[in-house]
């Protein structure tokens, strides 16, 4: 619940936090109640791959925050 809480704290300051972005959303990946990714893009896709990159290690296992609905496109990201 805690890394839940950090994921969403963490995701919403991004988005609220970047401007100049049509359509933006945020992504977060927590872990330990750190966030070892954190990114902002106007694609959900491009978003998780620049935040799952800030730490791939530390991200297996994490929390994943995002600040848009996830998609059957987003969820088979993880199965490639």
């Amino acid at each position: 619940m805690l890394d839940a809480d950090a994921a969403w704290k963490s995701v919403s300051d991004a988005f609220h936090a970047v401007t100049g972005i049509d359509n933006k959303v945020a992504v977060s990946v927590v872990k330990h109640l750190n966030p070892c990714g954190l990114a902002v893009s106007n694609n959900t896709i491009k978003a998780l791959e620049l935040a799952w990159a800030g730490d791939p290690v530390s991200a297996y296992g994490s929390i994943i925050g995002f600040t848009s609905e996830v998609n059957g496109e987003v969820a088979s990201w993880f199965s490639d």
